[in-house]
This record gives C-alpha cells, sequence and structure tokens, in this order.
C-alpha cells in the first residue's frame, strides 16, 4: 500500500532525530525549525520546547503559543576580581536571595545562578577567571493567559510585560552578584530562549531558543558534567532563522555533545571554550 504524501504549506527543518508532531494553527505559517532539543508535548495550540515557528507579517501574534515561559533566559556575566571568590560567597549569595522580599528569585523550576572556571585560553576572558550563567526571567505573576488557560483581553501588553521582567529579574539578579562577590561584575550575554518577535516582516516565535546573530557569542549547557561550551556563531545559522537551542542543567536527556554532533548542528558554530562548573545554586536551594 502507498502511503500518502503529507502535503504542507510551509517549509519543514527536521534537525532532531524524532517525527514531530506539533498541534498549532497553521494558518500564515510559513516555516517551522525543529531543533535538536525537541521535546514534544500534547499541549494544543502550544509550541513544544525546541521549535522555531516563522509567520506571515499579517498574522496576530498570540502569546498563548508560548505558554507561560514568556521572557525566560539566561544572563552571562565575568567577575573582574575573581580572587574574591569562596565557598563562602556562594553561600551568602544563597542567603541573600532566600531572605529577598522584594523579588520571586529564581522561580522557574529549573532556574539556577552556576559559577564557572574559565579553563581555557578564550578571548575576552582570563584564563583561570570567573563567570557565572544566570537561568531566569519567569514571571511568578505572568497574565498571558487567563486562570482558564486562554488568552487574557491584555494578552499583548502582558506579554511585553514579562519580556521586561525577565530582564529586570537577571539585572537583580547581577547586581546580588556585583554586591556580594566585593568586585565588579560585566554583563556578557543577555538572551531570552522562549520570545515572539517580528523579523523582516515576519512573526517568529521561539521556544526553548535563542536568537542570535553571526558572531555573536552563546553557550551551550552540557548536563552531564555541569559543564559550558562558550561559541561563537556562524554565518549559517540564517539557515534556521537565526535559532540556537538552550539546553537547562537539568536536561538528562541532553548533552553538550550531544547538540554539538546531531544532524550536522555543529556547522552553525565554533566552540571557542569550555567553562567547568564550580557551584550552582538551585531553586530549590531558595525554598
Amino acid at each position: 500500500m502507498t502511503v500518502p504524501a503529507i502535503i504542507r504549506d510551509y517549509e519543514l527543518v527536521n534537525l532532531s532525530e524524532e517525527d514531530p508532531d506539533i498541534k498549532i494553527d497553521e494558518t500564515g505559517l510559513k516555516k517551522l525549525i525543529i531543533l535538536p532539543n525537541y521535546r514534544p508535548n500534547d499541549e494544543r495550540g502550544v509550541l513544544p520546547n525546541g521549535v522555531v515557528a516563522v509567520y506571515s507579517s499579517d498574522s496576530v501574534p498570540n502569546p498563548r503559543m508560548l505558554g507561560n515561559a514568556v521572557g525566560c533566559g539566561i544572563a552571562m556575566v565575568k567577575f573582574e576580581s575573581p580572587a574574591n571568590f569562596s565557598e563562602d560567597t556562594v553561600d551568602r549569595i544563597r542567603r541573600k536571595l532566600k531572605a529577598s522580599e522584594s523579588r520571586a528569585c529564581l522561580y522557574g523550576e529549573t532556574d539556577f545562578i552556576a559559577f564557572y572556571n574559565i579553563s581555557t585560553l578564550i578571548p575576552q576572558f582570563e584564563q583561570g577567571g570567573l563567570v557565572a550563567i544566570i537561568h531566569s526571567g519567569c514571571n511568578p505573576v505572568s497574565k498571558v493567559l487567563s486562570e482558564e488557560g486562554i488568552l487574557s483581553r491584555d494578552s499583548i501588553k502582558a506579554w511585553e510585560r514579562d519580556v521586561n521582567y525577565g530582564k529586570e529579574e537577571r539585572s537583580f539578579l547581577t547586581g546580588v552578584l556585583c554586591g556580594i562577590s566585593e568586585g565588579a561584575v560585566t554583563g556578557f550575554i543577555d538572551s531570552a530562549h522562549t520570545s515572539i518577535e517580528r523579523v523582516n516582516s515576519q512573526i517568529v516565535y521561539r521556544k526553548g531558543a535563542f536568537n542570535v546573530d553571526y558572531l555573536d557569542y552563546s553557550v551551550i549547557c552540557n548536563p552531564a558534567d555541569k559543564s559550558v561550551l562558550l561559541i561563537r556563531v556562524r554565518d549559517s545559522i540564517t539557515e534556521i532563522g537565526n535559532s540556537l537551542p538552550f539546553i537547562d542543567q537539568g536536561d538528562s536527556e541532553m548533552t553538550g555533545g550531544f547538540i554539538s554532533e546531531v544532524a550536522g548542528f555543529r556547522r552553525y558554530f565554533d566552540v571557542v571554550g569550555k567553562l567547568k562548573n564550580l557551584a550552582t545554586i538551585s531553586s530549590d536551594d531558595l525554598k
């Protein structure tokens, strides 16, 4: 028996090892990119993790497609005085965040602040230096969805507030690091991995993916040993909508090595160096 071919009105780019089953509105859909960190879900109308969807410009932006993780992302900062850093520094940062009454620090289940030693020679960094990666930004009082799980009347404004909340949250946490470590902290990367953007007259949804450009720096976490690859983006990234998959530290099914190799994904970036994990503050530590 001949199996009929699937007819699509959009371009499909599948870099994962799975046959995707994505239940979203295809009206105006121009391109669907399945990244190596794709994880299926059963939620109709919501993008699974590791998917980028590109719609025509006349489509109405729909934050519902991203669920309640709008604004979540990472910031990477480097310490100008790493000699001041110690295990006591981590404990004081943990206590400061736990005692904070002004913000819901590290609210998301996968949020963390991780500290890394620069174990290889990396441009713009000193070998033996110290960096921190902050993963946070999910608004605990998001109003993108109503209690019934549908779009609220002011969902677009709520989405914009959530995006700003994510940036402010990472900025607040960076300030805490700066104050406790008693030295300057310089921001190096700040990028959301759940976003809606207008790009070249198109609407681009990214779930579990950073928006990156040629020569940008970014990171790939390796949950296997909690290390991080610091990478620099190649110009070929335009083939996949300028989208780089985000892997969180708790995703035991994915590793930096896997991301580097699957479907030739390494062709989209160059590895600049490797960061060795020294300590991590997770959301569970603040409960």
